[in-house]
């Protein structure tokens, strides 16, 4: 499976220097002529309110996207979880805070199992890689099954990469690789994690605009027999579209 992922800010970043919300909400308007199979939204303090709003009235347009949410900041938190219009929170691991999240997830989830369910975690592939052992123990014991590991620069050991998904499955998480398709050498990338093993791709739209056009994205899929939900002329139609009207 390759996923789409949107961050609007970032791609519309690329023509407006500062992107205002109206044009965010009208960018996410004109990509919902798409089946998108999960967003991700970043919330901070300052954009709270105003796509708190905009997301509840998309939850009721779109049901079968699954819209994925990370906060900024911890003052968010009890505002974020009474919120029901996201399905999963979005939680970058840190390596060099974990044992303070652990703490923190265990308070939360003693409060509320069912978040638990709702958990993904951010995971550096280097980091996920160097600490294995230790990451599966700790994050089975939390009793977290979402995990999303990121691309990193550094060079990926394929024998420990095997066994990272080899732990993966024996421990039943329910994984993705999001990576970043704006590399240059990103399909040869792709194509060794997927011949090692890797499936479950995400991959973020605004990375499209480093000269990778839609279609190669989908020519890997077809290419690798992975089920792909874009359609890759609606897409183009409705990112032309987002595009006009920011642009104005």
């Amino acid at each position: 499976m390759i996923n789409i992922i949107e961050n609007p800010t970032k791609a519309i970043s690329a023509h407006l220097r500062e992107p205002k919300m109206e044009a965010i909400f009208a960018y996410y308007k004109a990509l919902f002529r798409v089946n998108f199979r999960c967003l991700d939204f970043e919330l901070s303090p300052v954009n709270f309110s105003e796509y708190a709003k905009f997301l509840y009235q998309m939850k009721r347009q779109k049901m079968d996207t699954q819209i994925s949410v990370k906060i900024t900041e911890s003052e968010l938190l009890d505002e974020f979880l009474a919120a029901d219009f996201w399905d999963y929170w979005l939680i970058e691991l840190n390596p060099a805070t974990f044992k303070a999240q652990k703490s923190i997830f265990n308070q939360l989830f003693s409060i509320d199992k069912s978040l638990i369910n709702r958990v993904v975690l951010q995971i550096p592939l280097d980091f996920f890689v160097k600490e294995i052992e230790r990451l599966f123990s700790e994050i089975s014991k939390l009793k977290i099954t979402k995990i999303r590991i990121t691309e990193t620069e550094q060079e990926v050991d394929f024998f420990t990469f095997e066994k990272m998904l080899q732990l993966i499955e024996i421990h039943n998480f329910e994984y993705s690789f999001q990576l970043n398709s704006h590399h240059k050498n990103w399909a040869e990338k792709w194509g060794q994690l997927y011949a090692h093993g890797a499936r479950n791709f995400v991959t973020c739209l605004h990375g499209l605009q480093g000269g990778i056009p839609t279609e190669r994205i989908i020519s890997f899929a077809l290419a690798h027999q992975e089920e792909m939900r874009l359609n890759s002329l609606a897409f183009e139609y409705a990112y032309n579209v987002a595009l006009q009207l920011f642009q104005r």
